[in-house]
């Protein structure tokens, strides 16, 4: 994906969400495991600030990509 930058202090005129990545071990030879549960804590993360309203009003989408 190739969008530029917001400008500082650029004011949202849409209500799109905000895009969070993270990368996670979930294969091998990763530690599987820990990538669940780091996971787990993201989509909890998540959740919670977009039960809130989200910031600003957009809510958050969590993009997950395996290491």
């Amino acid at each position: 994906m190739n969008t530029p930058p917001s400008p500082s202090g650029a004011e949202h005129t849409d209500r799109s969400s905000i895009r969070l990545g993270a990368l996670v071990p979930l294969t091998r030879p990763g530690w599987v495991e820990a990538g669940r549960h780091l996971l787990a804590g993201l989509d909890l993360a998540v959740r919670e600030v977009n039960d809130a309203g989200g910031i600003d009003g957009r809510p958050l989408e969590l993009v997950v990509r395996d290491t």
